[in-house]
């Protein structure tokens, strides 16, 4: 007890104490505005790849008479990641919402497959003379309404672009990364790989804090207390212990902040 007053009584503990209430304080505040996000995660699926030096040239692929050398299979989840709405009349019909690919490329067939809520009346539509282009529409999106759209390409790109202006929001549809696996497509050695690198890394970050807590609170002097047993050189030198914590624990918190779900649960079920 007498080790836990002696830290609490630094001058250090108390700025860092203050420290963390300030980016408290700062996380609250925005998390308390009330503002739409326009936000999209995205996952592909090379479906058909030929590599001319790999393959011979007898070797050939279509799709609705069109000649390929390169298909993927591509899921896009967009959905309003704010606690505000985001309604249709913030979009510009100068620069309406788009999904693009370069030019060249070839969308051959789109799908909505889930949808939060049919009353967004959210659609998917083709422009006029452009294969490599999509219009996205909606009437509005309560927070966490939003869509699953599936389509079928043959860019190289394994990922499109979310194009087009929304008043009040001038950074546009913010991207989350990657979905972390891949909906309708995912392998069961996958799934449970992916748990077992969340399982991992919880233990490693739970091994961290508690090094550090060693580090941190465990006296110097160990004839005081003779009870305690540990490694010498952890004992004789706390911030080895205090810096080892942070190495099992930045690496971890990486994989669990990586690893975690962002879009909405519903646009993702299988």
């Amino acid at each position: 007890m007498q080790a836990v007053l002696s830290i609490v009584n630094q001058g250090w503990f108390g700025a860092v104490i203050g420290l963390i209430g300030v980016f408290i304080a700062i996380y609250l505040f925005h998390k308390s505005k009330s503002i739409a996000v326009p936000a999209y995660q995205m996952q592909s699926l090379n479906l058909i790849r030929l590599n001319k030096n790999n393959m011979p040239s007898e070797i050939t692929a279509f799709y609705k008479g069109h000649s390929l050398t390169n298909l993927n299979k591509t899921t896009i989840i967009i959905w309003n990641n704010g606690n505000d709405i985001l309604d249709k009349t913030s979009l510009l019909d100068s620069d309406p919402i788009k999904i693009l690919l370069k030019d060249g490329c070839n969308i051959f067939n789109y799908e909505i497959i889930r949808q939060t809520n049919k009353y967004n009346n959210l659609q998917v539509g083709r422009v006029e003379g452009k294969l490599n282009e999509l219009l996205l529409s909606f009437e509005y999106l309560d927070p966490q309404d939003g869509v699953t759209i599936e389509i079928l390409h043959d860019s190289t790109d394994k990922y499109p672009t979310i194009s087009g202006t929304i008043k009040g929001i001038p950074k546009g549809f913010e991207n989350y990364g990657t979905i972390r696996k891949y909906i309708g497509e995912m392998k069961l050695f996958n799934a449970v790989y992916g748990v077992k690198v969340i399982y991992i890394a919880y233990i490693s970050a739970f091994i961290g804090a508690l090094m550090m807590i060693a580090g941190i609170i465990i006296p110097i002097d160990q004839s005081k207390h003779p009870i305690v047993k540990i490694d010498e050189i952890i004992f004789n030198n706390p911030i080895f212990s205090i810096i080892m914590g942070v190495f099992y624990i930045l690496p971890s918190l990486y994989i669990i902040w990586s690893k975690r779900t962002k879009y909405p649960k519903s646009l993702g079920s299988e």
